[in-house]
């Protein structure tokens, strides 16, 4: 199958859970993903390494990335090698007991963000959606707000755009974020909250109660399918002491940091070699887009105002 994703394209044979839309079967695969129980990576020696996550007590990294002549290898210790191979082709090896729905959450992720990167594009921390003055997101971390702040746009009559992964490109007089896939991931306290319930919902893994939410289950669950130029980015900030909502610009260096620092894997990209594309991209995105730190009071109840604090901000 030909999907899109992340403003690329994807050929596999993966059965991927998540509502991937489908391309043309004309369509030139940008990437090409499959999954393999074989040893495909036969070097005798070990890869230059070039990241090593936090370990775990017998000091044995949860996984860590190798630089070879041909590939770049991803490895989730005794598990799964993920080989990217001329930053096209995508090879899942598995090693160990791993079910598809982690691979799926490890591709769409962690392997995807790396894919987006080192074509030149940014992968953002986000949610994002698209409204009839232009595309915003919501930059934050998880339980930040984001997911919450775009399903109430998405209830609205507004078009998802994505949630979690923005892929942004900064063209030369604009700033674009591609779409995504027409669903969201939510905790049961925030699905029971926005829709009413929660254990409907399959769960993203079996260990994690977090739960993939269709979109067709969020308002009118519109999707917008097509790249949209980025109107503003907002920092959530719940408050539970104060019913205020409050929209203030960020302003110089504090922007540069926040773009940084919410970057989907932004320690790894930058040892990965990208640090330099993303500090140029961060800069010109910073000079092209306003950042506003979005100050609001915790409660569903209080998003119908908050969405019509940031149109209002945003039609100026």
């Amino acid at each position: 199958m030909i999907y899109q994703l992340y403003g690329l394209t994807l050929q596999t044979d993966f059965r991927f859970r998540s509502p991937l839309p489908v391309a043309e079967e004309s369509s030139e695969a940008d990437i090409i993903f499959s999954v393999s129980p074989a040893t495909v990576n036969p070097h005798g020696n070990r890869g230059r390494r070039l990241y090593r996550s936090v370990a775990a007590q017998d000091d044995t990294p949860i996984f860590f990335i190798e630089e070879y002549d041909d590939r770049v290898v991803f490895t989730f210790t005794g598990i799964v090698h993920y080989h990217v191979i001329g930053g096209k082709r995508v090879i899942a090896e598995r090693v160990g007991d791993i079910t598809d729905s982690l691979i799926e959450i490890h591709f769409l992720g962690l392997i995807s963000s790396y894919l987006l990167e080192s074509r030149g594009m940014l992968a953002l921390h986000a949610s994002a959606a698209a409204t009839q003055h232009g595309a915003i997101a919501f930059l934050a971390g998880n339980k930040g707000g984001k997911t919450s702040l775009a399903a109430a746009f998405v209830q609205a009559g507004d078009m998802l755009l994505t949630d979690d992964i923005l892929a942004t490109s900064v063209e030369p007089d604009r700033v674009v974020g591609a779409p995504g896939f027409p669903q969201m991931r939510m905790w049961p306290e925030h699905a029971e909250k926005l829709i009413g319930e929660s254990e409907a919902f399959e769960r993203v893994l079996p260990n994690i109660d977090k739960r993939f939410v269709p979109l067709s289950s969020v308002g009118r669950g519109d999707f917008c399918s097509e790249p949209q130029q980025m109107r503003a980015f907002f920092v959530p900030d719940r408050q539970s002491s104060s019913d205020a909502i409050r929209i203030e610009p960020i302003e110089g260096a504090a922007v540069f940091k926040i773009l940084l620092v919410n970057g989907f894997t932004a320690g790894i990209a930058e040892a990965c070699g990208f640090r330099e594309m993303r500090f140029r991209a961060i800069a010109l995105l910073a000079q092209r887009v306003p950042v506003y730190r979005l100050v609001y009071p915790e409660g569903i109840q209080h998003l119908p105002e908050v969405r019509r604090a940031i149109l209002s901000t945003i039609a100026k």
